[in-house]
């Protein structure tokens, strides 16, 4: 039986990476899912090697004027939302400690994750930051790093230990998940 059979899914950054992996996990157990990407063709692909029902919405979750659109298209089209995974993310890599900005940016984001399930906690929403080590993706790739695959994550092993979160009966909530290469960091 398919565990989120009726549930809606919201996934963004879900064309590519982690998020596709997730995609792919949520459809595998019945989730009807909306992906969220600035690349319409890598939506198009995404959908058509989705196992179930899926539509994409176009749009840059760094533009506030996108976001109000894509939950409108949500509204309209699905009236409800049950899971929403916010996986979206750029990489900059500069000079200034080279990863000082992605890095403060993620501790911004934990910080946002923790007040969001505080303030929704009352309404029975559960939140979890799921915090992935370096994993195989186009954002490793682009700044030329060469460790071999063997030693990092795989979009699926993130994907896997998502799910599983979402699956706790509503009485549970996983509040944070750190999910690092067996091998350390790199």
């Amino acid at each position: 039986m398919e565990k989120l059979s009726g549930k809606v899914a919201l996934i963004t950054g879900g064309s590519r990476g982690i998020g596709l992996a997730i995609s792919h996990a949520l459809a595998g157990e019945g989730a009807a899912l909306i992906l969220v990407g600035r690349n319409r063709n890598a939506l198009a692909r995404a959908i058509k090697a989705l196992p179930g029902p899926a539509e994409a919405c176009a749009g840059d979750v760094r533009r506030p004027a996108d976001v109000r659109g894509i939950f409108q298209q949500v509204r309209r089209r699905r009236r409800r939302l049950d899971i929403l995974v916010n996986n979206a993310g750029v990489f900059t890599y500069k000079p200034f400690a080279n990863c000082s900005a992605y890095t403060a940016s993620k501790f911004g984001a934990l910080g946002f994750t923790r007040v969001l399930r505080k303030e929704l906690r009352a309404l029975g929403i559960r939140v979890t930051a799921v915090l992935p080590g370096v994993a195989d993706t186009a954002m490793l790739r682009a700044f030329g790093n060469d460790t071999p695959r063997s030693k990092v994550l795989q979009p699926e092993d993130v994907a896997r230990t998502v799910l599983e979160a979402i699956l706790q009966p509503g009485r549970a909530t996983v509040e944070e998940i750190a999910i690092l290469p067996s091998s350390g960091a790199l």
